[in-house]
């Protein structure tokens, strides 16, 4: 799983959020700015793959209905997948420098 649709899976698994919250998490955990457009794709990759899943938000307060992205249980699932995937990893890797 590419890192940047892991991120925001886990921007995502404390609730629902705007697509600007989503990309402020996602740049604050990659300490590296993320192109607008790279991460819209991802988002919209998402939506189509059915992790994630756009409400309509009518309490964005741009007068008019925003969307609000929320994890579908495929969503969680796949999330939690990555991550006990990636514990493995650190473990391995973990246990490797221990043992020198």
């Amino acid at each position: 799983m590419e890192t940047t649709t892991f991120a925001i899976l886990v921007a995502l698994a404390d609730g629902g959020h705007t697509a600007a919250v989503i990309h402020d998490a996602l740049e604050e955990s990659s300490g590296a700015a993320t192109p607008v457009a790279t991460f819209y794709r991802r988002l919209h990759a998402l939506v189509d793959s059915g992790w994630i899943v756009a409400r309509e938000d009518p309490s964005s307060g741009r007068g008019r209905p925003g969307k609000r992205f929320e994890l579908t249980d495929d969503g969680i699932e796949a999330m939690r997948a990555e991550a006990l995937r990636l514990q493995r990893l650190t473990r391995t890797a973990l246990r490797s420098e221990a043992t020198r």
